[in-house]
């Protein structure tokens, strides 16, 4: 469980570019500090996690989890007077299973899903944005050999995330976030 507030105030002045690599700092100009920004979150956020691990058979076991994640959040652009309010929850799921092929060598593979929602993240409008989401496919195999002083491991992966915000400036001084849309890695 979290409840967190947070507030933040600043300012910006922009002074056009400079070369750092030719030493050109005299060409900046003496701008004025634009308008400042003033901002509060209030962010509330409970979890609950369940997982088991069970042995079906001497060699294999199966991990199975649940996650439940309930998040309420408030954006309150003070310079602007703009309130945004978003309540997001979700039930996220794992499973994995290992496999021992022998006493040294162990095969396994997992799947999983991740729910993040955004807390400082809000678009031009000044809306929370959607949470972040994610799958992950994992398979691989792991060994133990010299009474476990020496271990080789090796995995193939395939993670996708959703909605991940990424920060925009908008008119100088003023940032948003917009969702990346789909990142694989």
């Amino acid at each position: 469980y979290s409840d967190n507030d947070y507030h933040r105030r600043g300012a910006y002045a922009y002074l056009g570019f400079a070369n750092i690599y030719a030493e050109d700092f005299a060409a900046l100009p003496d701008a004025p500090v634009e308008p400042g920004f003033e901002y509060a979150t209030r962010n509330k956020a409970s979890s609950a996690y369940l997982q088991a691990q069970v042995r079906p058979v001497e060699r294999l076991a199966v991990l199975i989890g649940l996650r439940y994640d309930d998040a309420d959040a408030e954006y309150n652009a003070i310079t602007t007077a703009t309130i945004s309010r978003k309540q997001d929850d979700d039930i996220t799921g794992r499973i994995g299973l290992t496999y021992d092929i022998t006493d040294h060598v162990s095969v396994y593979g997992m799947y999983g899903e991740s729910f993040l929602p955004t807390i400082f993240d809000v678009d031009e409008n000044g809306q929370i944005l959607d949470p972040e989401t994610g799958e992950i496919y994992e398979a691989g195999v792991k060994t133990e050999w010299l009474e476990q002083r020496l271990a080789i491991n090796a995995a193939v992966y395939r993670i996708d995330r959703d909605n991940i915000p990424i920060s925009v400036e908008g008119s100088p001084g003023t940032f948003f976030s917009i969702p990346s849309g789909l990142q694989r890695s």
